[in-house]
Parts: structure tokens; sequence; C-alpha cells
């Protein structure tokens, strides 16, 4: 969910648009992770080494 700042919050902020993206951002990755280490858990390998690439992914490896 993106939240809009109010004018008052962004007022003398030049950053202002840019710390909702971050949030949006940092949302994403939490749910990535999840998606991770629920993976790590299945218990299929072919799954558990998909969490692994996508755990080297989120860490640019």
């Amino acid at each position: 969910m993106v939240r809009m700042m109010f004018a008052p919050q962004r007022k003398g902020r030049a950053d202002a648009w840019t710390s909702e993206l971050v949030r949006v951002l940092h949302d994403a990755l939490a749910d990535r992770i999840a998606l991770v280490a629920n993976q790590l858990q299945h218990p299929d390998p072919g799954r558990r080494v998909d969490a692994l690439r996508m755990g080297s992914r989120l860490i640019g490896r």
C-alpha cells in the first residue's frame, strides 16, 4: 500500500517523494524475505534449492 504524504509533511523536504519509495521497497523486501524463509522450510528439496537461489539474488550474489 502506497501512502501519500500530506502537504505539511512534505513542506521543506526535497526528498519527500523518495521516502515513500523507500517505504514501498522496504515492504516488498520484507515480503521477499518471508517468501525465501517459507521456501527454505518446505519439505520439497527442489523448493529449498529455489529458496537458496532467491536468497542469493536478495544479497546480490
